[in-house]
């Protein structure tokens, strides 16, 4: 069976920022994201391993799974991001506070959710996920499920989830019934170019789409980025530009500005970030 081994790590990440709102009167303002996290795991033998992690991310959201992995593919439980969120949102993340994720489509189910996922082995790039997610208190077997596929080839990743819940259980668990979401990368040396779409049905039976394209360009140490993203469910639109700095790997300085139809969303903002 081999010999067990266990293999512990910490890492994480430290950033601050200041940023300036149209239509707030209080000037520049402080933001931070910091998060940390513990990883461990055993090799098991035959091929298998299993793992834990816990994470902080600025004092308060806690990330806690423990899972096994081998050639039958990956399952994880604990509290943890969706497909949704933690894969296709993740596509038009930028720095700042803005991160570029719209309408609050693409957050998680809930803040105290515990899933149990399944994710396959990779197959000529294909790579398929299951996840259900579960409330603290007892109501459906599970009160959110989310369902990814994914296919990478070279340059090109495509990802598409689906994400519903129940609808006894949507005014606890988030205003969404049934979340839609197609995603698409591709890059050409330099240059990486990103698109998501985001249909949603609400609680009352109220659809919208979202659209997100953003656009990278990395000259040497200095990444360039613009994006663009239709709000339809909040009837605002977003540009954004941001410049980026890495003085190495872990360390980079950034400044950005979004422009939107509300106040609320036309932000200066610049920061650090150093990660460990």
């Amino acid at each position: 069976t081999g010999v067990a081994m266990a293999d512990v790590s910490v890492s994480g990440r430290v950033e601050q920022g200041f940023q300036d709102t149209d239509g707030v009167t209080t000037g520049w303002a402080g933001y931070t994201d910091n998060q940390i996290h513990f990883n461990a795991s055993e090799d098991l033998g035959n091929g298998m391993t299993a793992f834990s992690s816990l994470s902080l991310k600025n004092g308060g959201e806690l990330n806690e799974k423990v899972g096994l992995k081998g050639s039958f593919g990956t399952i994880v439980a604990g509290r943890m991001e969706d497909f949704t969120e933690g894969k296709l949102a993740a596509t038009q993340s930028t720095m700042g506070t803005n991160k570029g994720e719209l309408g609050g489509n693409a957050t998680r189910v809930d803040a105290t959710e515990h899933a149990l996922a399944y994710v396959s082995p990779s197959i000529n790039g294909l790579t398929v996920g299951v996840a259900g997610i579960a409330a603290t208190t007892e109501g459906d077997n599970f009160d959110a499920t989310d369902v990814m596929v994914a296919y990478s080839n070279g340059p090109l990743t495509l990802m598409a989830a689906r994400e519903s819940m129940g609808a006894t259980t949507a005014t606890a668990l988030g205003t969404d019934k049934e979340t839609d979401s197609f995603s698409v990368q591709y890059g050409m040396g330099d240059l990486s170019v990103a698109a998501l779409l985001v249909g949603r049905t609400s609680s009352a039976g109220v659809e919208s789409d979202d659209t997100m394209v953003r656009l990278d360009y990395k000259m040497g140490a200095n990444k360039i980025t613009l994006q663009h993203a239709n709000d339809d469910s909040a009837n605002n639109d977003i540009n954004i530009v941001e410049l980026s700095h890495s003085f190495s790997k872990r360390t980079a300085v950034y400044v950005g500005a979004s422009d939107g139809d509300t106040d609320a969303t036309s932000t200066a903002y610049a920061g650090i970030q150093h990660t460990f």
